[in-house]
């Protein structure tokens, strides 16, 4: 089955408790900040290279190839960009 844990990388004992992890798992997927995941050593290439049944999905909001690659990505900035925050409005009214 398919489960989910939320740990804080930067403390040392989560970074074990991950790494722990990893050994028996089939998949690993994390959305932080652009080159975050690789800074706190869980870079996918080298996860694949410690675990070569390991399965790695990087997501970015703005792909790895484009003008804004490197920018955070969350939900209200997206819907903004997109003009849907003009549909759905504001907490002052409507859109």
């Amino acid at each position: 089955g398919k489960e989910s844990l939320v740990v804080d990388i930067k403390q040392q004992k989560s970074k074990q408790l991950l790494h722990s992890i990893l050994e028996r798992a089939d998949v690993f997927v994390q959305n932080l900040a652009p080159g975050a995941a690789a800074r706190a050593g869980f870079d996918s290439t080298e996860l694949r290279k410690k675990y070569p049944k390991l399965i790695t999905l990087d997501i970015s909001g703005y792909g790895n190839d484009r003008a804004f690659k490197g920018y955070k990505a969350y939900d209200l900035l997206v819907a903004a960009e997109a003009g849907l925050c003009s549909v759905t409005g504001t907490p002052d009214g409507p859109g």
